[in-house]
């Protein structure tokens, strides 16, 4: 009997937790997007010869009339739990996991991700130039402690130094439960 009473509160937990994942992207139809990674330095391709195949591969897709839009974006590591950043000078400890993740000026647009506060990447945006990155509403809510996190500064090393300054938020976006 108790085994079969601990069963049934398990799947009644888990059961909730599921429909409660199924609602964390309510307004994003993921059905209608088609994502992959490509991961060319394990074919000993340059750094040259894979940005001349990702731009062919991305003109290819843009001259297709059945794609709608099409974005990069590359994954730029993260900050593990209890791992420290740098807001406003600042050094902080943050009790979650953070990604990084790089985009192209498309990717908000494509995934048809809002920008609820500030601005979008611009063409000034380059590299050489100031960083600049647009962080997740819950994210931009932490670390400005409720205030507004547009002109903050993070500062961070993941195998390369991030020092950037906020200059959009946009709505959560979450892929995993970890994000949640």
């Amino acid at each position: 009997t108790a085994v079969a009473l601990a069963l049934v509160a398990g799947t009644g937990l888990f059961a909730r937790s599921l429909l409660a994942g199924l609602a964390l992207n309510a307004r994003f139809d993921s059905a209608r997007i088609a994502s992959t990674d490509i991961a060319l330095a394990p074919l000993a391709y340059s750094p040259e010869r894979a940005a001349e195949l990702y731009g062919r591969v991305l003109q290819r897709a843009v001259e297709n009339p059945a794609i709608a839009g099409i974005a990069t974006s590359a994954s730029g590591g993260g900050m593990s739990a209890r791992g420290n950043l740098t807001i406003d000078g600042v050094s902080r400890q943050f009790p979650y996991f953070m990604a990084v993740r790089y985009v192209d000026a498309a990717y908000f647009q494509t995934m048809r991700m809002r920008i609820l506060k500030g601005r979008g990447f611009a063409a000034a945006d380059r590299p050489g130039g100031p960083q600049v990155c647009i962080v997740s509403e819950s994210f931009g809510r932490m670390i400005a402690a409720g205030g507004d996190p547009l002109g903050r500064r993070i500062s961070v090393m993941m195998g390369g130094k991030l020092d950037a300054e906020i200059v959009g938020v946009t709505e959560d976006l979450f892929t995993t439960t970890r994000d949640a």
